[in-house]
């Protein structure tokens, strides 16, 4: 399995002029693709030799309407959702962190971004995607990967 994760971070950073501190958010774009089509590419483009599929996990807020999404027809998808208060939780620790607390909208957490890239998916593939429970997986783990594998047609080993 290949795995990459928040690829459209840096587009993301990039193209919205996010008002991180100077030094990192120079720091992901030196760093990291910022040309969204390249990006979309290599999410769907070849895998290396070795690996028979890839593992890509996102970030909903930082797909970007000009990112575009017809090339999510080109994976299967699923979703992996967290209760909404542990995701309030863990965005209130983070404005802590960098000594910023400020109302928490639906925006920040990207609940309004996930609706829409789900009915997306549903329109593009004319499916209702996998939506899988994070708890689930910390409860058992080895089940929830057997049956996404095999929902996927994936060997588990």
């Amino acid at each position: 399995m290949f795995t990459v994760g928040f690829t459209f971070y840096a587009p993301y950073v990039f193209h919205q002029g996010i008002s991180l501190d100077s030094p990192y958010r120079q720091k992901i774009i030196d760093n990291f693709e910022t040309d969204y089509e390249k990006v979309i590419e290599n999410m769907i483009g070849n895998l290396p030799e070795e690996y028979a599929f890839s593992f890509q996990r996102h970030i909903a807020r930082t797909a970007l309407p000009q990112f575009g999404i017809n090339w999510l027809q080109s994976l299967n998808n699923f979703f992996l959702i967290r209760h909404p208060k542990e995701i309030i939780y863990s965005w209130r620790q983070v404005q802590k962190r960098f000594g910023k607390v400020e109302e928490i909208t639906s925006h920040d957490i990207g609940f309004d971004s996930l609706y829409s890239i789900f009915q997306d998916v549903k329109n593009l593939t004319g499916k209702t995607p996998l939506v899988i429970e994070s708890s689930d997986v910390v409860k058992n783990p080895k089940a929830v990967l057997e049956f996404l594998c095999n929902y996927f047609e994936i060997g588990y080993s």
